[in-house]
């Protein structure tokens, strides 16, 4: 019998590349992710850091020191603002290439399931060769040997 061939494996394996280059995507989203919470985190801390500073019962406040923190204050909220918008837009896009990555993945399993299929098929078909073959060989080794008689 011949050996088993799946005929859609070019196919396949374009699959398995298309969902492994998906799959690829997705790192630098959630890099991006990373940076921009910690882009956030930093200007709460700052902020919190500056108002704590000119909280202190030793800091000697001036008019200039209130006008700095307020537009230190302002611009805080307004790049807080920005990094909420980009955060959103960034999970918005994880979220599109996870279901990019789903559709590969379903393209490439469902290959996966006819290559199964038909592996079972020519393992059936094997079988029943292999099966036929030795009932072949047990008929031709199962004649009995005619003797000759004695005359």
């Amino acid at each position: 019998m011949k050996r088993f061939r799946f005929p859609l494996e070019s196919v396949q394996n374009l699959r398995r590349r298309q969902l492994e280059a998906e799959e690829a995507k997705l790192g630098p989203l959630y890099q991006e992710l990373e940076s921009i919470e910690a882009a956030d985190k930093q200007v709460k801390q700052e902020l919190a850091l500056e108002q704590s500073r000119l909280a202190s019962p030793e800091m000697v406040l001036r008019p200039f020191d209130l006008t700095v923190l307020d537009q230190f204050r302002e611009f805080a909220q307004r790049r807080a603002v920005s990094l909420h918008w980009q955060k959103l837009n960034c999970q918005q896009r994880i979220e599109t290439q996870m279901k990019a990555i789903r559709d590969a993945k379903q393209k490439y399993e469902l290959l996966e399931k006819l290559r199964e299929r038909e592996l079972a098929e020519w393992n059936a078909d094997l079988n029943k060769e292999l099966d036929a073959l030795a009932e072949e060989v047990f008929i031709a080794k199962w004649k009995p040997v005619r003797r000759r008689s004695a005359g």
